[in-house]
C-alpha cells in the first residue's frame, strides 16, 4: 500500500499547489498528517504557546486520476492511527467561551496529553477513549485561494466528528485531479470544538471518482447508520439552512421523495448540531437515519 508522507504541506487551498502524489480511482493508500500548528510537539514536556505555531492547518495535497469538474470524489476513511502525543490549546480570546476560559487559564489554554492503547490520558486518573476524526478534508477550489482554516461547500476545515473510520465523504470536484487536501486530525473533539486533542496521524483512505448528472452542492457523509449533509457559514442558522436544503434535495433527487414529503420527514426526524464554532465559520451537520431510505 502506498504511503504519502508529510514532507510537502500547504496552508492554503490553491489550485496551483503541487500534489505530493497522484492516486488512481479506487486506490487505497496511507496519508501521514502533521499537527494543525505544524511540527513542534515531540515530548510530554512540550507545551503549546503562540510562538511555537509553525503553520495553520497544514495539509497534504493529493491528485486523483480521472477526476474532472462536475464529478464527485468519494473518500472512504478506512482507519486513523493517532500518534502517541497530542495537545489541546488556544489563545483564550479566540476560544468559543472566552468569558469562561480566560478567568481559568489566563491568556493561553494549553495542555499536552499522552495517547496509549486507544485511550487519551487526559487527566491524572482519567482516560477517555480515542475517537479519531479528520478535521480538514476537502477538494481544491478553482476560482480563488482560501486558507485551510476555513470550510465551505468544497469541505475543508469542517471539524465534524463523523468524518471518521467507517464513513465515506462525498466532495464536489472543482478542478482537474480534485486535489484532495487532508490534515488537522483530532484524537477526539467536543461538539462546537470547545477544544480538541490535536495529533499527528496516519490515515488510511480509499478514493473513488464518481460521475454525476448533477454536481454536488456541498459535502455529504455516509456511514452505517446515517446519511449526512454539512455546511459552513459565518452564521449558524445559515449553515443549518444550507445543510437542511441539501438533505431535502438529496431525498428528492435520489431517494424518491417529493419535496413536501421530504420536508415532513426531516421536520420530524432530522438530527443536527453545530460541530464547529471557531472563526471564521460555523459548521452544521444534518443527519438522517438510513432506515428512512427504504421506500
Amino acid at each position: 500500500m502506498r504511503r504519502i508522507d508529510r514532507s510537502v504541506l500547504y496552508m492554503n487551498n490553491d489550485r496551483y499547489n503541487r500534489p505530493s502524489a497522484t492516486v488512481a480511482s479506487g486506490e487505497t493508500f496511507v496519508v501521514v498528517t502533521e499537527l494543525a500548528t505544524g511540527d513542534w510537539l515531540h515530548s510530554m514536556e512540550d507545551v503549546w504557546s503562540p510562538d511555537k505555531t509553525k503553520g495553520a492547518n497544514p495539509c497534504v495535497c493529493i491528485a486523483v486520476e480521472g477526476a474532472m469538474p462536475g464529478d464527485a470524489l468519494a473518500v472512504t476513511i478506512e482507519q486513523i492511527v493517532p500518534s502517541t502525543l497530542g495537545y489541546m490549546a488556544i489563545e483564550t480570546d479566540e476560544s468559543i467561551f472566552p468569558a469562561i476560559s480566560k478567568p481559568i487559564f489566563g491568556d493561553i489554554f494549553a495542555h499536552t496529553v499522552s495517547i496509549r492503547e486507544g485511550a487519551i490520558q487526559l487527566l491524572p486518573g482519567i482516560d477517555v477513549p480515542v475517537q479519531p476524526m479528520i478535521g480538514t478534508l476537502g477538494t481544491t477550489l478553482g476560482d480563488k485561494i482560501e486558507t485551510h482554516i476555513a470550510g465551505g461547500f468544497y469541505g475543508g476545515n469542517m471539524d465534524i466528528q463523523e468524518v471518521a473510520p467507517g464513513a465515506t465523504v462525498y466532495l464536489p470536484v472543482l478542478v482537474e485531479g480534485a486535489m484532495l487536501n487532508v490534515g488537522d486530525v483530532h484524537a477526539r473533539q467536543s461538539d462546537g470544538e470547545a477544544s480538541a486533542v490535536e495529533v499527528r496521524s496516519e490515515v488510511t483512505m480509499t478514493v473513488r471518482v464518481e460521475k454525476r448528472s448533477k454536481p454536488l452542492a456541498g459535502p455529504r457523509i455516509v456511514n452505517d447508520d446515517y446519511i449526512m449533509t454539512a455546511a459552513c457559514s459565518r452564521l449558524e442558522k445559515e449553515a443549518y439552512e444550507i445543510a437542511f436544503r441539501d438533505m431535502l434535495e438529496w431525498l428528492v433527487d435520489e431517494h424518491g421523495y417529493s419535496e413536501r414529503h421530504a420536508y415532513i420527514l426531516l421536520g420530524a426526524t432530522v438530527e443536527g448540531r453545530c460541530t464547529r464554532y471557531i472563526a471564521p465559520s460555523y459548521t452544521f451537520v444534518c443527519k438522517l437515519n438510513r432506515g428512512y431510505l427504504s421506500r
